[in-house]
């Protein structure tokens, strides 16, 4: 193909690990945030400026839906749990939760 196209096609490689390296760190972050503190943005105003913040920065609709999906899943579980009353369940829930959060800041505590 030649020099022209190895370099347009590094040049893109580039900037496609840049977006994806963006758009993993907002879904992570609306992913926490959406799970500790509710998925609806109008309730939980730092999911709202987070969002805001995520679209700002060109942050595709579908990345974000798709982590608050996850966290609603993971929300809904726990909610299950505690109707059904396995506590044992609702405990190790939380504890995943602590976990992520930790992770979580371990991880932004890095790249920030």
């Amino acid at each position: 193909m030649g020099r022209a196209y190895q370099n347009r096609k590094e040049s893109m490689a580039k900037t496609s690990d840049q977006k994806a390296r963006v758009y993993s760190r907002y879904a992570r972050e609306i992913y926490v945030t959406a799970k500790s503190g509710g998925v609806d943005p109008t309730g939980n105003l730092s999911l709202r400026s987070l969002i805001e913040r995520a679209k700002k920065d060109q942050v595709p609709t579908h990345v974000i839906d798709k982590a608050i999906d996850k966290a609603k899943g993971v929300v809904d579980n726990a909610r299950t749990l505690l109707e059904h009353g396995d506590i044992a369940g609702l405990k190790e829930e939380l504890e995943s939760l602590g976990r992520t959060q930790r992770m979580f800041k371990g991880v932004v505590g890095k790249s920030a």
